[in-house]
């Protein structure tokens, strides 16, 4: 049984990742799908920003990819974020993502491999998202994930600058796509569930 079927929606339970549970299942699909349509074979992700480090074996134990994660810190205390008893991962590069010796580590790491996916998120402000971008997203060559696009003012703003930036300039090289889930309350009233995730593919003319 995945580990997305696992009936709690909790946090901090030991099985489950950080993001939704709907989003997070349906972009896992939505990758496996892409890449095993390409044929590419244990395709390559790096994580900006791994909260509690709980991400890495969905992508490793159950898609079959590579994962490595950046965070400034080794890792989160379980006392810390009230969560005992679960297992929280260590970094596999901890630094600040902004400074030159930690993507200098990470090119280190790679040892020339292609990034398929880059994922961002690390600290939720616009500015700092925005120097993450610059910083890691010439590395991607599939695709770029920013999380928590809907809920976060300076997450959002960012998202929606890099779509009226590719819209202005005609672009044809990138595809934004945005997945949000939402709970409808019985009186018919609609809340945001999800925390959004943004998907950039990054289009060379042979998909």
């Amino acid at each position: 049984m995945p580990p997305w079927d696992c009936k709690s929606t909790t946090l901090f339970h030991p099985t489950m990742p950080s993001q939704s549970m709907g989003e997070w299942r349906t972009y896992l699909e939505f990758v496996e799908t892409y890449f095993r349509n390409r044929g590419i074979k244990k395709p390559m992700v790096v994580e900006i920003g791994i909260g509690f480090g709980k991400q890495k074996r969905f992508y490793e134990e159950v898609l079959g990819y590579t994962h490595i994660g950046v965070d400034y810190r080794k890792a989160r205390s379980a006392s810390e974020v009230g969560a005992e008893g679960v297992s929280l991962s260590i970094p596999d590069i901890v630094g600040d993502s902004h400074a030159p010796k930690t993507k200098a580590a990470l090119v280190a790491m790679l040892k020339g491999r292609e990034v398929n996916i880059v994922y961002l998120d690390a600290l939720h402000n616009y500015e700092a998202l925005k120097m993450d971008y610059a910083i890691y997203s010439p590395l991607a060559k599939d695709m770029i994930v920013i999380h928590d696009i809907t809920f976060v003012s300076g997450v959002k703003r960012f998202w929606e600058e890099l779509i009226a930036e590719a819209v202005e300039s005609q672009a044809q090289d990138k595809t934004f796509i945005t997945l949000t889930g939402y709970y409808i309350h019985r009186r018919g009233k609609k809340f945001i569930f999800g925390q959004g995730t943004g998907i950039i593919l990054l289009e060379d003319g042979n998909g």
